[in-house]
This record gives C-alpha cells, structure tokens and sequence, in this order.
C-alpha cells in the first residue's frame, strides 16, 4: 500500500495566517510527518516559506528546548510530538499555537481502507478505534497480516490470534530541527528505505 497523503482533517482549509507553531499530535504511525509535509509544501501560509521549521519529534519535556529555541529566534514552527496535547496548549501562551490530535479521528481510517478498496464495517472501524486509536501503522500490520478479504475479518482474526504491544517511547534521542529543504530530504530517505513513514 503506496504512501499517500490523505486531507482527511481538512489542513488545507485552516487558517494558518497568524500561526507560529503548529503541533501535530500523535502515536508513530498517526500521519504526522505526512502532515508536515502536506503542511510545508502545500498550505498556503507556510509554502515558499524559508524561515520554517521543522521538529522531527518530541519525545519528552527536555526535548522541548528545541522548540523554545527555535521561538526565540523568531521561527515559524512544524512539531511532531508524542508529547500530551495540554502541554503545547499550555506552551500557546509563548507563541500562537494550533494543536491537531492526530489519534482521535476515526474517520482516518474509514477514509484510508476506501481508498485502499479495503471492505470494512463501521463497527469493525470503532472497535479498532477503541484499541489502536486511529493509527496507520496498526491497521496495515493488521491486514498484512491475514489474507482476509475484508478488514471486519482481518481485525477479528487479529484479535483472537495476535496483539501488538508499544514499547514506551524512548527519551535522550536527538531532536531534529531542520529547514524545509532539509526537512524533505529527510522525509524522501525515510521512504525511499522503508523507514518509519507510513499512509498518513
């Protein structure tokens, strides 16, 4: 299944205009580097842009140094950030913030297996809702790993047969913080060596 953006949260129609930092919330596999990049390129308050950056990502409260480094030097920001979503709400009273929780959309994944000509009940979608949040990654682990023609059989074999477990989010990684250019660079090999990105 081809990586393909999905404008599910309709990004393209906010209001960006007067926007210093746009967070994009969420578990790996949610979208939010396939966000950015939609963001970066496509919107029309943060294209052709120089002055952007991009934080790839946050993993815990040290990390957020990088973002109140590229604030004082009067940056335009992409986060993507595992951390909670009341803490960069709290951070909006330094800079005007927009924070999208990338986790709680369902619809993602209804929106992701019709374009995927993926057969899938409403119910089938909430149940993995409830279990996963809404989350790229484990629906396509999900189907790959069962030969089922419909994702209500994939998701019902999974559930008797299998698990997924997420191991916590590892701290004292690097932060990245990168110029656009740089930022696309680093999204394109992620890619093109099968690295972390995903449909989102």
């Amino acid at each position: 299944m081809k990586p393909v953006f999905d404008d599910a949260l309709n990004l393209a129609e906010r209001d960006f205009s007067t926007t210093r930092v746009v967070v994009f919330c969420g578990e790996s596999g949610s979208g939010k580097s396939s966000a950015i990049r939609f963001v970066m390129h496509r919107h029309p308050h943060f294209q052709g842009d120089a002055d952007v950056r991009v934080i790839e990502e946050l993993r815990s409260w040290f990390d957020l140094g990088a973002l109140l480094s590229a604030l004082w030097r009067g940056r335009r920001v992409l986060v993507a950030s595992h951390l909670p979503i009341w803490l960069h709400q709290c951070l909006g009273a330094l800079a005007r913030t927009q924070v999208i929780a990338l986790d709680h959309h369902p619809e993602k994944i209804s929106r992701w297996l019709s374009a995927h000509n993926v057969a899938y009940s409403d119910a089938a979608v909430a149940a993995f809702y409830r279990r996963f949040g809404a989350n790229y990654t484990d629906a396509l682990l999900i189907l790959r790993h069962s030969e089922a023609v419909s994702f209500d059989q994939a998701l019902g074999r999974f559930f008797r047969h299998c698990r997924i477990e997420h191991a916590q989010m590892p701290s004292g990684l690097p932060v990245l913080t990168m110029p656009v250019s740089q930022a696309e660079a680093h999204y394109q090999t992620l890619n093109d060596t099968g690295g972390k990105h995903v449909p989102g």
